[in-house]
């Protein structure tokens, strides 16, 4: 039987929170890099993780990103 394991991201206008790190804009004034957000993602799809799904948690614009992967 398969087993998974899982990778959540907090994702705002201004902030992703990434394995306990924090990427903020750095300008409160703009939203959050798009490029940031592409890059971080394409990373993990070459370390074998794929996007699950999208939650929009409906506070602020904060979305939560749920990735898998295989167990080794």
């Amino acid at each position: 039987m398969q087993k998974w394991e899982y990778k959540t991201i907090m994702i705002s206008a201004y902030s992703m929170n990434l394995d306990g790190k924090s990427y903020n804009s750095p300008n409160p004034d703009l939203d959050l890099d798009v490029y940031l957000i592409g890059n971080t993602f394409n990373k993990l799809g070459t370390d074998g993780w794929e996007l699950v799904t999208a939650l929009d948690k409906n506070d602020e614009g904060h979305v939560i990103a749920i990735f898998k992967r295989p167990c080794e």
